[in-house]
């Protein structure tokens, strides 16, 4: 249990440096956005960063861990689930494309939806790669390599659920932007996983 929570530890922290917004776990994979509970104009580039971070993070630790990293780029409903253990969460077709990246993902491999890489023309290195369709067809994926960020660019951000309209009839939020998703596997070899096996 140490070394787990070294792991989200040194994970929670890069999603903090980068400023990245974690969701939730789902089995032995973490959800983070970019741009839903602050301000970012550049939310593709802000996941790049943030997945090279938790690769470099991973590869350092003793020992070493692997990651694979799923980014995709689309719409989502969110809001509060439940009535008793009142969580926020997202649901949709993104969230669930930015999955099937992350599983279809190399070890190491920062993988991008073609939707989310051609958000930043330009800013970002890599190769396009064959999807490896699971269930629905895809346009080709993106191996990141670089991130190009211009320098002067600055990330706008305000706290709170700015991007996020209220619906008081049904009692749910909806997304009125367009909002980035974000996986991250861990090794199967973990004993603590073997009892996770959703998102494997």
């Amino acid at each position: 249990m140490d070394t787990l929570q070294d792991v989200f530890e040194q994970f929670e922290a890069a999603i903090e440096e980068t400023g990245m917004e974690k969701i939730k776990t789902v089995g032995d994979a973490i959800v983070a956005t970019s741009g839903i509970l602050t301000d970012n104009h550049e939310p593709v580039l802000t996941a790049v960063e943030c997945g090279f971070l938790f690769r470099d993070k991973a590869n350092a630790m003793n020992p070493s861990w692997d990651v694979h990293v799923g980014i995709h780029y689309g719409p989502v409903v969110a809001g509060i689930v439940g009535r008793q253990s009142l969580q926020f969460d997202m649901l949709g077709h993104t969230l669930n494309t930015t999955f099937r990246i992350c599983d279809t993902s190399e070890k190491n491999e920062i993988l991008i939806s073609n939707d989310a890489w051609m958000t930043v023309p330009g800013k970002l290195r890599g190769k396009s790669r064959d999807p490896g369709t699971q269930g629905k067809s895809m346009s080709n994926y993106w191996n990141a390599w670089d991130c190009v960020r211009d320098e002067s660019s600055v990330k706008r951000r305000s706290s709170g659920l700015g991007g996020l309209i209220r619906n008081s009839k049904t009692k749910r939020t909806f997304s009125t932007m367009m909002i980035l998703f974000y996986g991250i596997r861990f090794p199967n070899d973990f004993s603590f996983f073997d009892h996770f096996a959703a998102a494997a």
